[in-house]
């Protein structure tokens, strides 16, 4: 209910429209600055492409 505020405060009272989750992704204030600057970093790896025995061995 916390985060439904805090979500509340930025759209009302500064025109930011965060969805909820981000509030959960950038748990902290200093994240979600950058986050909405822009700043931050994406974590995540880029995808490789599996080889088809690999994938066989998935469906069994």
């Amino acid at each position: 209910m916390l985060a439904q505020k805090v979500v509340n405060i930025l759209k009302n009272d500064h025109d930011i429209d965060v969805p909820i989750t981000k509030l959960y992704q950038h748990p902290t204030i200093d994240a979600l600055q950058k986050f909405l600057k822009g700043e931050e970093k994406s974590l995540r790896r880029p995808v490789k492409k599996m080889t088809s025995g690999y994938l066989t061995m998935l469906s069994r």
